[in-house]
C-alpha cells in the first residue's frame, strides 16, 4: 500500500468496452435496485476477495465474472467472443479512480446480442432476480453518434466514460 503515496484510498475497478460485430458499443444504465441507480457505464465492477489469487488481485477474473453476471457473456466462448484483451487504463478524476478497461469484440451483431440478452433477463426474472442494468444501449461506433450520446446534459455518466470515448473517438 505504501507505494501508492499519500493520496489516500484508491478505487480500482474493471470495465468492459463490448463491441458487436456490426460496430456498436454496448453500455448500460444501472437499475433502480443498485447502489448506482441511473449511472450510465460499461459492464464492470470493483474487485473483491473472490478475485484474489494468492496475494495478487486478478483483474481479468474480475471482468470475466462481471461480463457473465451483467451481460451473460462468457469470455471463454470463442464462438461468441472474437477478442478479449486489456485495452485502456484511466486514473484520476473526481474520485481518483483507477479503471482498467478491457476490450471485448463479439461475433454477435447488435440484434443477436439483444436477443441473447433478453433471454438472459427472462431467466433472471424467472428466478426472482433483477438485472444490474435497468437499460442496455447500443451506441453506434462513430464520432457523430458518440458526441450526440455524451451531449445529453440530464444523463449521468460514470467518470471514466467521457474520457474513454473521447480517446476512442479521436482514433475513429
Amino acid at each position: 500500500v505504501d507505494n501508492l503515496g499519500s493520496g489516500g484510498v484508491h478505487i480500482i475497478h474493471t470495465a468492459a468496452l463490448v463491441e458487436t460485430a456490426d460496430d456498436y458499443y454496448i453500455v448500460g444504465v444501472m437499475g433502480p435496485q443498485t447502489a448506482r441507480s441511473g449511472i450510465i457505464q460499461l459492464c464492470g465492477g470493483g474487485i473483491d476477495n473472490g478475485d484474489l489469487r494468492g496475494d495478487v488481485f486478478d483483474l481479468t477474473h474480475n471482468i470475466a465474472k462481471e461480463l457473465s453476471e451483467e451481460l451473460d457473456i462468457d469470455v471463454a466462448d470463442t464462438s461468441r467472443v472474437a477478442l478479449f484483451e486489456e485495452a485502456f487504463f484511466k486514473e484520476g478524476g473526481p474520485t481518483d479512480k483507477m479503471t482498467v478497461v478491457y476490450r471485448v469484440v463479439l461475433n454477435d451483431t447488435r440484434d443477436a446480442f439483444f436477443k441473447k440478452y433478453t433471454r438472459f433477463v427472462e431467466r433472471l426474472t424467472a428466478r426472482g432476480a433483477l438485472p444490474e442494468f435497468g437499460e442496455v444501449i447500443a451506441l453506434k461506433k462513430n464520432k457523430k453518434d458518440s458526441a450526440r450520446f455524451f451531449a445529453h446534459e440530464d444523463w449521468v455518466f460514470d467518470e471514466y466514460m467521457k474520457p474513454l470515448f473521447e480517446h476512442i473517438s479521436a482514433g475513429l
